[in-house]
């Protein structure tokens, strides 16, 4: 309320006594929201004209404020995000603008427009900063958008690999692993079957400096125990040029008759073959 043209006070809502002559009043809408929206060609870092929009929502939070520190508040907010715009637009690339730093740039216009309307002490609160995606100029507009596009393509190739690495990666140390087990695993049953052959040697041996004779005998026919248990053959010690057919029935011993000449084709180089306890040891 103005008094003789002079600020008085800040009327409340609902009913108010204004002398006439007196006093007068100027009505501020404190809960209104008030959009204003900024729109023009800017040069960019790397020399490119981009077509920017911008839009703002504030309020009007103190009335005496908005009245008389500023000639025109809402020409100042305007000054205010032109010159924020253009100022960070100027500090970004086309590319930028136009993509990834889109998200930035909003941010630092929101920035700037905020800490210069409160610097003004002009009574309005910035409530939101809306930064519209920016063009390129309309003979550059095909290009810009297939730029675009191999951007997106690049991202999603991009997550297409980590995803293939996240599936693969934990296969393949899997596969490492089990192979560095097994192969730890028979590195220790081998050395542990050599040490047993080892001390069975030793053990063998010392019975063997005391009893050469028996113990190389044992040696001996025991070889030759293990090496004629895997032959399908009989051996018969018999006077000689004596028939051992007529005294035995290999026939049930070796098999049957339909067996008897293929086991002795294949058994002929083996039959023929002599064992001698120096080969044997």
């Amino acid at each position: 309320m103005l008094r003789f043209g002079a600020y008085n006070r800040t009327l409340q809502p609902g009913p108010n006594w204004v002398p006439a002559i007196i006093d007068s009043v100027k009505l501020v809408n404190v809960t209104r929201d008030y959009t204003l929206k900024q729109n023009a060609e800017m040069l960019t870092k790397d020399k490119n004209i981009v077509d920017v929009e911008l839009s703002i929502v504030f309020r009007v939070i103190n009335p005496k404020r908005y009245l008389f520190n500023a000639v025109n508040p809402l020409d100042s907010v305007n000054q205010a995000t032109a010159s924020a715009l253009r100022q960070v637009v100027g500090n970004t690339t086309l590319d930028g603008i136009l993509t990834q730093e889109r998200a930035e740039a909003r941010n630092e216009i929101d920035k700037q427009i905020r800490e210069t309307v409160d610097s003004y002490n002009i009574g309005i609160e910035i409530i939101d900063v809306n930064l519209e995606p920016a063009k390129p100029p309309e003979q550059v507009s095909a290009a810009f958008d297939d730029a675009i596009k191999a951007l997106e393509d690049e991202k999603r190739y991009i997550n297409e690999a980590k995803a293939y690495r996240e599936k693969v990666l934990p296969l393949a140390r899997g596969t490492a692993r089990r192979i560095l087990e097994e192969s730890q695993a028979y590195e220790l049953s081998t050395v542990l079957e050599a040490r047993a052959q080892v001390a069975n040697f030793l053990a063998i041996y010392k019975d063997y400096e005391k009893y050469p004779g028996i113990i190389g005998d044992n040696i001996y026919y025991t070889k030759l125990s293990k090496i004629y248990s895997n032959l399908n053959k009989v051996l018969i010690d018999l006077p000689k040029n004596q028939n051992p057919l007529l005294f035995l029935p290999l026939e049930k011993m070796i098999g049957n008759q339909s067996n008897i000449d293929s086991t002795i084709n294949k058994s002929h180089h083996a039959s023929s073959t002599f064992f001698s306890k120096a080969d044997t040891q």
